[in-house]
Protein backbone atom coordinates (compact mmCIF):
# COMPACT_ATOMS: atom_id res chain seq x y z
CA UNK A 1 0.00 0.00 0.00
CA UNK A 2 1.45 3.35 -1.00
CA UNK A 3 0.84 6.54 0.90
CA UNK A 4 1.47 10.10 -0.15
CA UNK A 5 4.47 11.73 1.45
CA UNK A 6 3.49 13.24 4.77
CA UNK A 7 0.17 11.35 4.88
CA UNK A 8 -0.95 9.96 8.21
CA UNK A 9 -1.13 6.16 8.31
CA UNK A 10 -4.64 4.82 8.88
CA UNK A 11 -5.43 3.51 12.34
CA UNK A 12 -5.14 -0.30 12.55
CA UNK A 13 -8.55 -1.92 12.78
CA UNK A 14 -10.08 -5.27 13.74
CA UNK A 15 -12.50 -6.28 11.00
CA UNK A 16 -14.79 -9.31 11.08
CA UNK A 17 -16.07 -11.30 8.09
CA UNK A 18 -18.58 -14.15 7.94
CA UNK A 19 -18.13 -16.58 5.04
CA UNK A 20 -21.80 -17.62 4.89
CA UNK A 21 -23.23 -16.75 1.43
CA UNK A 22 -20.01 -14.94 0.44
CA UNK A 23 -17.14 -15.60 -1.94
CA UNK A 24 -13.43 -15.96 -1.29
CA UNK A 25 -12.68 -13.42 -4.05
CA UNK A 26 -14.47 -10.78 -1.96
CA UNK A 27 -12.28 -11.55 1.07
CA UNK A 28 -9.10 -11.53 -1.02
CA UNK A 29 -10.03 -8.10 -2.43
CA UNK A 30 -10.86 -6.73 1.03
CA UNK A 31 -7.59 -8.01 2.50
CA UNK A 32 -5.68 -6.20 -0.25
CA UNK A 33 -7.73 -3.01 -0.06
CA UNK A 34 -7.45 -2.86 3.74
CA UNK A 35 -3.82 -4.06 3.83
CA UNK A 36 -4.99 -6.60 6.41
CA UNK A 37 -4.02 -10.02 7.69
CA UNK A 38 -6.86 -12.54 7.39
CA UNK A 39 -7.12 -14.45 10.66
CA UNK A 40 -9.17 -17.64 10.43
CA UNK A 41 -10.60 -18.12 13.94
CA UNK A 42 -12.37 -21.42 13.26
CA UNK A 43 -11.39 -24.31 15.49
CA UNK A 44 -11.09 -26.50 12.38
CA UNK A 45 -10.48 -24.56 9.13
CA UNK A 46 -12.66 -26.63 6.83
CA UNK A 47 -15.99 -26.21 5.15
CA UNK A 48 -18.44 -28.02 2.88
CA UNK A 49 -17.90 -25.07 0.54
CA UNK A 50 -14.50 -25.83 -1.02
CA UNK A 51 -13.25 -22.25 -1.27
CA UNK A 52 -13.50 -21.84 2.52
CA UNK A 53 -11.14 -24.73 3.27
CA UNK A 54 -7.78 -23.79 4.73
CA UNK A 55 -5.64 -24.93 1.79
CA UNK A 56 -7.72 -22.96 -0.72
CA UNK A 57 -7.79 -19.85 1.45
CA UNK A 58 -4.05 -20.04 2.12
CA UNK A 59 -3.31 -20.42 -1.59
CA UNK A 60 -5.50 -17.44 -2.49
CA UNK A 61 -4.29 -15.17 0.31
CA UNK A 62 -0.65 -16.22 0.63
CA UNK A 63 1.10 -14.52 3.53
CA UNK A 64 -2.10 -12.59 4.29
CA UNK A 65 -3.66 -15.79 5.75
CA UNK A 66 -3.18 -17.11 9.28
CA UNK A 67 -5.18 -19.86 10.98
CA UNK A 68 -5.39 -19.25 14.73
CA UNK A 69 -7.38 -22.26 15.90
CA UNK A 70 -6.80 -21.41 19.55
CA UNK A 71 -9.39 -18.66 19.02
CA UNK A 72 -11.89 -21.38 18.08
CA UNK A 73 -15.12 -21.82 20.04
CA UNK A 74 -15.11 -25.15 21.87
CA UNK A 75 -18.93 -24.92 22.17
CA UNK A 76 -19.62 -24.32 18.48
CA UNK A 77 -21.70 -27.50 18.12
CA UNK A 78 -23.97 -26.74 21.07
CA UNK A 79 -26.75 -24.29 20.21
CA UNK A 80 -27.23 -21.65 22.88
CA UNK A 81 -24.08 -22.60 24.79
CA UNK A 82 -21.81 -19.75 25.83
CA UNK A 83 -18.72 -19.06 23.75
CA UNK A 84 -15.66 -20.80 25.14
CA UNK A 85 -12.47 -19.88 23.32
CA UNK A 86 -9.88 -22.65 23.26
CA UNK A 87 -6.90 -20.54 24.41
CA UNK A 88 -7.43 -16.78 24.05
CA UNK A 89 -4.02 -15.80 25.44
CA UNK A 90 -2.24 -18.02 22.90
CA UNK A 91 -4.37 -16.40 20.18
CA UNK A 92 -3.35 -12.93 21.28
CA UNK A 93 0.29 -14.04 21.31
CA UNK A 94 -0.05 -15.41 17.76
CA UNK A 95 -1.22 -11.98 16.59
CA UNK A 96 1.48 -10.02 18.37
CA UNK A 97 3.59 -9.55 15.20
CA UNK A 98 0.57 -8.03 13.39
CA UNK A 99 -0.21 -5.79 16.37
CA UNK A 100 3.40 -4.65 16.67
CA UNK A 101 3.46 -3.83 12.96
CA UNK A 102 0.18 -1.91 13.22
CA UNK A 103 -1.38 -4.24 10.65
CA UNK A 104 -5.17 -4.46 10.59
CA UNK A 105 -6.71 -7.92 10.89
CA UNK A 106 -9.84 -9.51 9.43
CA UNK A 107 -11.28 -12.18 11.74
CA UNK A 108 -13.00 -14.86 9.66
CA UNK A 109 -15.57 -17.46 10.64
CA UNK A 110 -18.76 -18.88 9.14
CA UNK A 111 -21.82 -17.07 10.52
CA UNK A 112 -23.05 -14.15 8.43
CA UNK A 113 -24.28 -12.17 11.44
CA UNK A 114 -21.49 -11.36 13.91
CA UNK A 115 -24.06 -11.31 16.72
CA UNK A 116 -24.35 -15.08 16.25
CA UNK A 117 -20.65 -15.85 15.91
CA UNK A 118 -17.75 -16.16 18.31
CA UNK A 119 -15.61 -13.88 16.10
CA UNK A 120 -17.46 -11.00 17.78
CA UNK A 121 -16.09 -12.23 21.13
CA UNK A 122 -12.58 -12.49 19.68
CA UNK A 123 -12.91 -8.96 18.27
CA UNK A 124 -14.07 -7.71 21.68
CA UNK A 125 -11.14 -9.38 23.39
CA UNK A 126 -8.65 -7.83 20.97
CA UNK A 127 -10.36 -4.44 21.25
CA UNK A 128 -10.11 -4.58 25.05
CA UNK A 129 -6.43 -5.53 24.84
CA UNK A 130 -5.29 -3.27 21.99
CA UNK A 131 -7.88 -0.49 21.91
CA UNK A 132 -8.38 -0.87 18.15
CA UNK A 133 -11.63 -0.03 16.44
CA UNK A 134 -13.87 -3.00 15.49
CA UNK A 135 -15.71 -3.00 12.13
CA UNK A 136 -18.01 -5.82 11.02
CA UNK A 137 -17.80 -6.32 7.25
CA UNK A 138 -21.34 -7.28 6.34
CA UNK A 139 -22.55 -8.75 3.08
CA UNK A 140 -23.83 -6.05 0.78
CA UNK A 141 -21.84 -3.31 2.49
Amino acid sequence: MHRAQGAVAPRPTIYTFGTQRRRLAELVALAGDLDALVVDVRLAPRSRVREWNQAVMAAALGDRYLHVGVFGNLNYKTAGAPVRLRDPEAGIAALEPARAAGQSVILVCYEEDPAHCHRRDVAGLLHARWGWLVVHLLRGG
